[in-house]
């Protein structure tokens, strides 16, 4: 919906007062469309607070049948840490007692899928996070990450009992959404496929930061713009994030 239409006048008094009157009427129109808030947890490490996905999700503005959306967010993040870290964190079982949540975004981190022991452990984090989103009513999105940038010393690493390396920026985004997409499935949850998204945009090495690994600002731009249009069920996750 557009704002009143006020048609072009001489310049005159009249035409002064008539635009004052139409800014008026522009204002009101405006001020009278509720807001409606949509409180998102993110739960995660340094791909997620790494310029700040989170604020980049709140400054995302649009409107559904005539309702301002806004997101409203709150972060539990550190550096290097696995999810199964934050299963019972007081941070997280405080922020899960104390406010209502929508939507819990869960990432782990970005190598644990080829580790034996650690996809064991996401699986039991997901788990427990599902009972929390149950109890609050929210939604699990689990924030598929990307892989590494092509040529990492990451696929050159040595195999060994308990972890298989991926071999190519390829098969590491295929192995983290199939693990992702199980997760979804088992526990009832809908996956943001910011690894999808990521392979697909023209300008992938521009998504990057110096080591190959974190994202870059752009990067991170893609990845919220996934991340909302998973929130508001966008038909293709992917749309406007290249």
């Amino acid at each position: 919906m557009v704002a009143p239409y006020c048609p072009v006048m001489a310049r005159s008094g009249l035409a002064i007062a008539y635009a004052a009157l139409c800014a008026l009427a522009a204002g009101c129109f405006y001020s009278e469309r509720k807001t409606q808030d949509v409180n998102v947890l993110f739960i995660g490490n340094s791909y997620t607070f790494q310029h700040n996905v989170p604020s980049m999700v709140e400054k995302t503005r649009r409107v559904e049948d005539d309702i301002r959306i806004r997101y409203r967010t709150a972060l539990v993040a550190d550096g290097g840490r696995n999810l199964i870290a934050y299963v019972g964190d007081r941070r997280v079982v405080r922020l899960l007692q104390d406010h209502d949540w929508d939507f819990i975004v869960l990432q782990d981190r970005s190598t644990a899928a080829f580790y034996a022991r650690e996809r064991e452990e996401f699986d039991r984090a997901v788990r427990w996070f599902q009972g929390a989103a149950q109890q609050k009513r929210a939604e699990l999105v689990l924030f598929q990450t990307w892989p590494r940038k092509s040529g990492h010393a990451f696929y050159a690493e040595k195999a060994e009992y308990g972890f298989t390396p991926p071999r190519s920026q390829e098969e590491m985004a295929r192995r983290l959404a199939s693990v992702y997409r199980r997760a979804a499935e088992t526990y009832d949850g809908v996956v943001a496929p910011v690894g999808r998204c990521w392979m697909q945009a023209e300008n992938r090495d521009s998504l990057y930061a110096e080591d190959g690994s974190h994202a870059s600002r752009t990067g991170a731009r893609l990845a919220a713009t996934v991340i909302e249009n998973t929130l508001k069920k966008a038909a293709d996750p992917c749309e406007f994030a290249s």
